[in-house]
């Protein structure tokens, strides 16, 4: 193997690889419509700006290295750090599955509840309001205000019935 793809260039490669075929992706969207930015204005910097690091760790792998003295371990994960682990996963599966059977409010109190207060261990109350608050901005004002496609139930049309 050449000296250029050493083992710990290898990841920057594939992650360059999918970085450069979102981004062709991306360019495929609108950027710019009659009423300003369009839909692929945000994937298109993000996507270019993943492809523009991962090139440069490629060129570049000491750029990912840790600040940490050569040969220093690492610190074992904790029960706890595992556990948070966990429920930000548990949280992703949660955004796809509830969004597609419960609506956006009901998914958005659920995630709030799930992350805020048993990841982070937020107060019950502060993260019930904190979801709450998420569902009603998000349903009335990206839902409703402003006219965006969104996975609907029986609580986000009650909640969009309040304005119309």
């Amino acid at each position: 193997m050449s000296r250029f793809l050493r083992s710990e260039r290898l990841p920057y490669i594939a992650a360059a690889a999918v970085a450069l075929l979102l981004l062709s992706q991306a360019m495929r969207l609108e950027d710019f419509g009659p009423f300003g930015p369009g839909a692929g204005i945000f994937p298109q910097i993000t996507a270019g700006l993943a492809a523009a690091l991962a090139l440069a760790l490629v060129l570049v792998p000491a750029l990912g290295r840790d600040a940490a003295a050569p040969g220093a371990a690492e610190e074992p994960v904790g029960p706890e750090e595992r556990r948070t682990f966990h429920l930000y996963i548990a949280g992703l599966v949660l955004m796809v599955v509830g969004s597609a059977f419960l609506g956006f409010a009901v998914t958005a109190i659920l995630l709030a509840l799930l992350i805020a207060w048993l990841a982070e261990r937020r107060p019950f109350h502060s993260a019930l309001l904190f979801g709450l608050a998420g569902a009603v901005v998000g349903t009335i004002g990206l839902g409703h205000y402003m006219e965006i496609e969104m996975p609907y139930a029986a609580v986000d049309s009650l909640l969009r019935s309040l304005v119309r």
